[in-house]
């Protein structure tokens, strides 16, 4: 038989699309959720949500289907539902109401390139957690020439945390997306490093 999808409540909220786990976890605190007529204060109190009726500030919460939009994410823009300084961010770029989709990871203000968002936490877990190991790929436009000290420094990695040295390639033009990192082997103004976690930053 198998295992009856019961989950903490938190987690519950997130996956139907209703809020952020961090706004969850808040409106749980405050007593806006109930489970069988029950309010309940505890974020992490387990739910089987085949069983369980759930209700957010009285409506009740109903799964939605699992989806994964992709979106090339141009400069300018902050990977955050919301910034504290007034800067676009990336649910500027989605249709309205989708906020209940989560980006999977992040890139920076000034980074372009793919960015996921979905509503599959296990999916997102999956992609992000060190363990998968899952390898990702940044190029950057550097100014200048880079001089043989200098490839050699980037070659030999960044010390970051639970993260190996990246994998660094260079050449004359921007590398295809299906770069595959290889080690450098000439000067040029443009990089290529392949993380070797998927945690690696770029």
């Amino acid at each position: 038989m198998p295992a009856r999808p019961t989950r903490t409540l938190d987690r519950l909220l997130s996956r139907a699309g209703v809020c952020s786990r961090t706004v969850a976890r808040q409106a749980i605190a405050a007593g806006r959720v109930q489970v069988d007529g029950r309010v309940v204060r505890d974020p992490e109190a387990w739910v089987d949500a085949s069983r369980a009726v759930v209700c957010f500030d009285g409506t009740e919460v109903r799964e939605r289907p699992k989806e994964v939009w992709l979106l090339h994410k141009p400069t300018g823009f902050v990977t955050t539902a919301s910034d504290e300084r007034g800067r676009a961010t990336v649910y500027e770029l989605l249709p309205a109401g989708h906020t209940w989709l989560a980006p999977v990871g992040r890139l920076d203000r000034d980074t372009s390139g793919l960015l996921l968002f979905t509503n599959d936490s296990d999916l997102a877990d999956a992609i992000t957690a060190p363990a998968s190991k899952l390898p990702k790929t940044y190029v950057a436009r550097c100014r200048g020439r880079l001089h043989d000290d200098a490839i050699a420094a980037l070659a030999a990695g960044v010390p970051l945390p639970m993260a190996r040295p990246c994998r660094l390639r260079c050449s004359a033009s921007p590398p295809p997306p299906t770069t595959t990192g290889a080690s450098a082997r000439r000067r040029s103004n443009w990089c290529s490093s392949k993380a070797a976690t998927a945690r690696c930053a770029a």
